[in-house]
């Protein structure tokens, strides 16, 4: 699974909107918004302190995270 399906997917999961997934992981500037769409379109990807977010987040190891042989499950 793709690592933009995965953002994607953590993000529904908890329910979230853009704009308040940015203000989870702490994102502050203006473009914050468009930061996440760009992430969930596969234009970019987060940094490594990101990604340590989502996983905390979604409950799931960084590798699995960002490896895309790797699919994952939340429970949440």
């Amino acid at each position: 699974m793709e690592l933009k399906k995965k953002l994607k997917l953590i993000r529904g999961f908890l329910g979230f909107t853009q704009d308040q997934m940015a203000d989870v992981l702490g994102l502050t500037s203006e473009s914050r918004r468009a930061r996440i769409s760009e992430w969930e379109i596969g234009r970019g990807e987060p940094k490594r302190d990101i990604l340590i977010k989502y996983s905390e987040l979604a409950k799931i190891d960084t590798k699995k995270l960002i490896d895309d042989e790797e699919v994952i499950d939340i429970y949440l």
